[in-house]
């Protein structure tokens, strides 16, 4: 376990992993349950290794471990930490703030001053990653006005980074500022090593762009790509391109923006597949020692089958010394039976021989087919994410533009344009984190969408949504144009039927009307339609009759006490490639 853990300290993340395992078989051995701090270890190595599926599970194995153990002292505190810290990089924003909840109370109960900070402000970056910096801002005043702050040059990082990455949301630069200041001293005042400047320089740098300070923002830029050049990490020269992207797009010099952005994709797929590398080499090394491992207990085997067959051969001899004592006749008839039994066990051996022959035959072919099964399986999840990640980078790039657009119709297709992205986006990522790579459960499906949006909006309590939804799977084919159709029509009850900020409800139904046939259904009990008929050739009106269409579906809307809009359509059905993909979605605007 010691050695594991220097080991990662000295950046040899297999060589840990190894000593990790081997560790844990020895505590397995002799029955010793408390292996948290052995599993929160492990899932901290894949985190830096940018697994975050094996850091989740090794984090969740930890919790565990403590739990059935009893314990509860501040390495709960800070295992709930790592947990969230996963969630919040896997895109489960909700989950990873209950984690960090959990993390809070048992740091408040110890009243560890310095992990009550720590959680505090990852819970405050969390929030301002849902772009609810309102509530980031409330807790880190809370938490300065209620406890000491320790004095801790890790904690005067995180509180500055916490406010920069807040405060702009809300177009606050002037109160952002200080704290950019601050991170400057500290490069400048204190021996800090090259990892915890190139960090500053990354939120400096940031706040610059977004501020409008184009000068100082390249002034740093050119820092942070010195200090990456020396530390000679991917991810750090990876971000440096990434920065020159936000700021020639800012500065609309689009030309040297397409050369970074390029740059930067390169670089982050080198780290990608860096990573999967890293992770082959620790099969091997896995694999060598479970080798090694079944070859001594294939020899241990091997000493006793030549024990029994030594002790075998000696009742044998004693045997035939008896036999010699009996008459010619038996001798005889005993030769006869013997050679009998000789020519019935050749023939039984010939015929295992032959079954065994097919029945290897059979268990390889089923063990290659269950391997390609499990790749197949693998290729999808990975292109799920892949798709996944570009969408969301898709997303990341319209809300960077957008805090440069002046234009309020310009502003509103990229809001629109982002909920249509995010909406493709959730169906990939639930294909990723989901066990059947093929079809979505559109019950939770829809919650999340209608979850997203009413966060989009703020609509607070104003609106209250209801849902009546019957079981239902689909193939990700019509889950895609099923899912915008739901964005277009909630994203267009909430803005426009309920004018004056009036409350109301929006009702989202899915029925099964017969075997294989659906009908999905949006109301609300709003002001209803328009009565001119300009609106029905609007973009949203358009798409959702496109998709409808490509779902061999049928659609239609009326006024009854509000909006109703219902969509029948088959399930199972060989959907043709929808015309609408998700660059078209965004260039129509």
């Amino acid at each position: 376990h010691m050695l594991g853990d220097l080991n990662y300290i000295d950046g040899n993340d297999f060589i840990a992993l190894h000593k990790l395992r081997l560790a844990l078989n020895a505590y397995a051995t002799i029955h010793h349950d408390a292996v948290q701090g052995l599993y929160s270890l492990m899932g901290r190595i894949y985190t830096r290794q940018r697994d975050y599926k094996n850091a989740l599970h090794y984090a969740l194995l930890a919790l565990k471990a403590a739990e059935s153990v009893g314990d509860n002292s501040i390495q709960m505190c800070m295992i709930n930490n790592d947990i969230a810290r996963t969630f919040s990089e896997l895109g489960e924003k909700d989950k990873a703030l209950a984690y960090y909840e959990k993390a809070l109370d048992v740091a408040k109960t110890h009243k560890d001053y310095k992990a009550i900070y720590v959680t505090t402000t990852e819970m405050a970056n969390v929030w301002s990653s849902r772009n609810k910096p309102f509530e980031a801002i409330n807790i880190l005043n809370r938490l300065s006005a209620k406890y000491e702050r320790p004095t801790d040059i890790g904690i005067d990082y995180n509180i500055a980074r916490a406010y920069i990455t807040s405060y702009p949301i809300l177009k606050q630069y002037h109160k952002a500022e200080p704290y950019c200041n601050q991170l400057l001293t500290m490069v400048k005042t204190l021996k800090l090593n090259d990892y915890a400047n190139i960090a500053c320089y990354a939120e400096v740098i940031k706040f610059y762009i977004n501020s409008g300070q184009f000068e100082l923002a390249t002034k740093y830029l050119i820092e942070h790509k010195k200090l990456a050049g020396k530390l000679s990490e991917l991810l750090h020269m990876g971000n440096n391109n990434r920065f020159w992207f936000m700021l020639d797009t800012a500065r609309h010099d689009y030309r040297s923006a397409v050369n970074h952005l390029i740059a930067y994709k390169r670089l982050d797929d080198s780290l990608f597949n860096q990573t999967k590398s890293h992770q082959i080499s620790e099969l091997q090394v896995q694999y060598e020692t479970e080798k090694k491992e079944k070859d001594i207990v294939v020899k241990d085997q091997n000493i006793q089958l030549l024990t029994k067959q030594d002790q075998l051969q000696k009742n044998k001899l004693k045997q035939g010394a008896t036999l010699r004592n009996i008459t010619f006749a038996v001798v005889a008839l005993l030769f006869i039976i013997m050679g009998l039994l000789y020519n019935r066990y050749r023939l039984k051996q010939r015929t295992n021989r032959k079954l065994e022959a097919q029945q290897h035959e059979i268990a390889k072919q089923n063990l290659s087919l269950q391997h390609l099964v499990s790749e197949k399986e693998w290729l999808l999840k990975e292109i799920h994410h892949r798709v996944k990640n570009n969408l969301q980078i898709v997303m990341s790039l319209l809300n960077s533009q957008s805090a440069y657009i002046q234009n309020d119709a310009a502003l509103t297709a990229i809001h629109d344009s982002q909920h249509r992205v995010h909406a493709m986006s959730l169906i990939h990522q639930k294909l990723y984190n989901s066990e059947n790579v093929s079809s979505i459960d559109m019950t939770f499906y829809i919650r999340e969408l209608v979850s997203y949006l009413r966060d989009s909006f703020n609509t607070g309590q104003r609106l209250r949504f209801e849902f009546n939804t019957d079981p239902l799977e689909l193939d990700v084919s019509q889950a895609v144009p099923l899912g915008l159709i739901l964005n277009e029509a909630i994203t267009n009850s909430i803005k426009y039927a309920f004018p004056d900020n009036n409350s109301g409800v929006i009702s989202i139904s899915l029925s099964n009307t017969s075997p294989g046939h659906h009908l999905l259904s949006i109301s609300d009990n709003g002001i209803g339609i328009p009565t001119d008929l300009k609106k029905a050739g609007s973009l949203g009106m358009s798409l959702m009759k496109g998709l409808s269409e490509d779902l061999d579906g049928h659609f239609s809307i009326e006024n009854n006490n509000g909006t109703v809009i219902n969509i029948s359509f088959v399930r199972d059905m060989s959907v043709k490639r929808s015309h609408i993909s998700a660059s078209a979605l965004i260039n129509s605007n």
